[in-house]
């Protein structure tokens, strides 16, 4: 069954204030998004959901949901795989070769790149 547009729209990143470690912002090195050096682990606990930070061994935040269940969305959103305006594919090739012929997506058929 097809989803709604309002279900596509929360697979979508809706996020507008993201989770950091307090300590790993305070080591944060120059030139480094908190983003890439952030090393959190986002899971389910008996209570809800954690959000861990491996590099310190440290709750970064823990909501608990007090009994009560939420609906969540877990199922993803497809890429749209379409040909990009200046690259080279490969529309024919032979037995195995990356090729829309062959039934390969768009961007595994650019020509010169490794994929």
């Amino acid at each position: 069954m097809p989803r709604s547009k309002k279900q596509d729209s929360f697979l979508k990143n809706n996020i507008v204030a993201f989770l950091h470690c307090k300590e790993c912002l305070k080591e944060l090195p120059d030139g480094v998004s908190p983003a890439e050096w952030s090393a959190h682990d986002v899971g389910w606990t008996e209570k809800g959901l954690q959000v861990w930070c491996r590099r310190h061994e440290a709750n970064v935040l823990h909501v608990d949901f007090e009994g009560h269940k939420h609906p969540a969305a877990t199922a993803r959103l497809e890429k749209e795989d379409k040909p990009e305006e200046g690259k080279v594919y490969a529309l024919t090739g032979g037995p195995g070769d990356k090729c829309i012929a062959n039934g390969n997506t768009w961007s595994d058929s650019v020509v010169g790149e490794d994929n």
